[in-house]
């Protein structure tokens, strides 16, 4: 180990056999000449480079070093066993302060297991000491820069450096991995989990680029929208969450039912329908749990499977007694009883071409939801990257239109 003079203060090795024990790292022990937290191996030979060229790479090992610089990127440096910190953020200050006005870019690679993450998480608590960009690369295999060297050879660790990704996009990204995308619910969620690492950016103007981008990864295809809700967490402080695990779903017992959704209204007049009046309900066995949007009608949809559907209901009197008596337990009990007793509410006469209306308004509304969903992940996919996904997605689209103006 050598001091940014090139004096030497310490040693320092890699254990290259993962079956060995002992600590991946291994250093001389702290001393009044040896401080971990003050010294960045490699920095010797590589801080005339960072000043030149107004780049920092830094990456978690020697041999991640020595790697970097025999491929060409002769900027990187490594702590020396520990994690990044402030007495190391102030000396990378001092060699990219020559170039405070020319632009400076900071490029953390991490390795891809867990342990790689948290480094990156570490890093973002960091970033604002930098006055430079600052990015993250990560290899998708798990492999360090070391091996990616000693595998794919030289180019492949230059191409990992220069295709890093902005550290506030690889947190936001980390963000979304936490929440399921497909849908409108976790779409929300992963915008307010988001969102204010987005209003933690200083700079304005980069803060509203990112706000839009935010946009556009999770295909809501409502710039205002978005702008707003982090406009709202900015006011509260904008406070940085750690990535979230998400929500449980809600079992048909304690999910929030909201009798003022009219999606819930349609599909509560449906089921009446289906329980009252069996012999109106034509149809009614072709609707899939995707066409209810809460889980206390998904579960009274499968009550009604498991007695065979509405086209096998012999007696149309008796029915709503069968599935009450049939259910699970007693809050599906309460449900069902309720559905065969309250009032339809109906404009005209209650008839079989009433309830067609109301089924074919319910697949409708199922048809516009899913469509929603897929335009939105059609928005997020790479056509150039993955064109089998994309034209996947884009077939399933088409599909649904038609499926739609069949209906209508």
């Amino acid at each position: 180990m050598r001091e940014v003079t090139g004096e030497v203060v310490g040693f320092g090795a890699r254990k290259l056999d993962p079956e060995e024990d002992g600590p991946k790292y291994l250093n001389s022990p702290e001393s009044p000449i040896f401080h971990k937290g003050r010294l960045l191996y490699g920095l010797d030979m590589a801080k005339r480079e960072i000043s030149r060229q107004g780049k920092a790479v830094i990456v978690e090992g020697y041999t991640d070093v020595m790697a970097c610089h025999e491929a060409g990127v002769t900027t990187a440096v490594a702590t020396c066993g520990t994690s990044f910190g402030e007495d190391h953020l102030k000396i990378l200050r001092r060699m990219l302060h020559g170039r405070a006005n020319h632009e400076t870019r900071v490029v953390f690679t991490f390795d891809g297991d867990k342990a790689g993450q948290k480094a990156a998480v570490r890093a973002f608590a960091e970033e604002h000491g930098f006055s430079s960009e600052t990015f993250v690369a990560v290899q998708p295999d798990g492999l360090d820069p070391c091996d990616l060297r000693l595998q794919n050879g030289p180019q492949a660790v230059v191409d990992l450096v220069d295709e890093a990704t902005p550290l506030y996009e690889f947190m936001v990204r980390k963000t979304f991995e936490n929440y399921d995308l497909s849908t409108v619910e976790g779409r929300i969620a992963a915008l307010d989990a988001a969102a204010p690492v987005v209003a933690s950016i200083r700079n304005a103007g980069t803060r509203e680029a990112y706000a839009k981008n935010l946009d556009r990864w999770l295909g809501f295809l409502d710039e205002a929208f978005v702008v707003r809700r982090v406009r709202q967490h900015m006011r509260q402080g904008g406070a940085r969450p750690a990535p979230r695990a998400p929500l449980p779903t809600p079992d048909a017992q304690s999910a929030p039912y909201d009798l003022r959704d009219p999606s819930v209204q349609r599909e509560r007049e449906a089921l009446k329908i289906a329980v009252k009046h069996p012999n109106l309900a034509r149809g009614f066995d072709t609707l899939t749990d995707e066409d209810f949007t809460v889980p206390q009608h998904r579960a009274v949809l499968q009550l009604i499977r498991q007695q065979g559907g509405i086209d096998a209901v012999s007696d149309p009197e008796t029915w709503a007694l069968t599935l009450r008596d049939a259910a699970p337990n007693d809050a599906q009990r309460d449900f069902v009883t309720r559905l065969g007793v309250e009032e339809i509410k109906f404009y005209g006469e209650l008839d079989e071409h009433f309830a067609q209306q109301i089924l074919s308004t319910i697949r409708t509304h199922s048809i516009n939801r899913r469509e929603s969903n897929l335009k939105s992940e059609l928005h997020r996919i790479d056509q150039v990257a993955q064109p089998e996904e994309y034209n996947r997605v884009f077939v399933e689209l088409m599909q649904l239109g038609q499926q739609k103006r069949a209906l209508q």
